[in-house]
């Protein structure tokens, strides 16, 4: 057996919050931006209802065409704090029943000049949270919660350091994962 260490601990001042409660079912969240694919059929992102909650949905565009990406709309001064957390509920599911692709959930660090090189795997402005598999810039582990439940996912950064949790399980501890500095933080739901 494999134990981890479950260490996570929440920033005690916050600085963004969204549960869609101020956005319409099937309208792109208010407290957010868009910066789309821009070439052939774009895929979409609206908020739905599931489970008697509100979730950020990105339905996908053509093969082959990167997905979305919705940065929070916070007039960042600088970098990031030395110090802060993520935390998201995400539902881990393969994309179509009985398919082998799961969907996954990228959470990007940008710095204001790297906005172009968010789109490279594994670069170190991003985490990498699915059922299957989690990965950073150095790390990679198999997950294995592929089950169309919600799953409650947790990020904590301290200066390049970047660790990842889904429920209690940390599934990324890299002492290196995040350049800093960090102007935009976003998301892209590959699915």
């Amino acid at each position: 057996a494999v134990y981890t260490k479950f260490d996570f601990i929440p920033g005690d001042k916050m600085i963004f919050f969204d549960d869609f409660s101020d956005t319409d079912v099937g309208e792109f969240p208010r407290k957010w931006t868009l910066d789309g694919p821009k070439q052939g059929n774009s895929n979409t992102v609206y908020v739905v209802e599931f489970q008697d909650r509100r979730f950020l949905r990105s339905v996908p565009g053509v093969k082959g065409q990167p997905p979305a990406t919705q940065y929070l709309r916070l007039d960042q001064k600088g970098d990031f704090p030395e110090k802060f957390t993520i935390e998201f509920d995400a539902v881990l599911a393969p994309v179509k029943e009985g398919s082998v692709y799961h969907n996954a959930y990228r959470v990007l660090f940008v710095p204001a000049d790297k906005r172009a090189e968010v789109f490279k795997w594994n670069a170190p402005y991003s985490v990498n949270i699915s059922g299957k598999e989690s990965n950073s810039a150095n790390t990679k582990t198999n997950v294995g919660i592929i089950d169309g439940k919600v799953h409650h996912v947790a990020i904590s950064v301290n200066g390049s350091f970047v660790k990842a949790y889904i429920d209690n399980q940390r599934v990324i501890n890299d002492p290196d994962g995040i350049k800093r500095p960090i102007k935009q933080i976003g998301i892209q739901m590959l699915t």
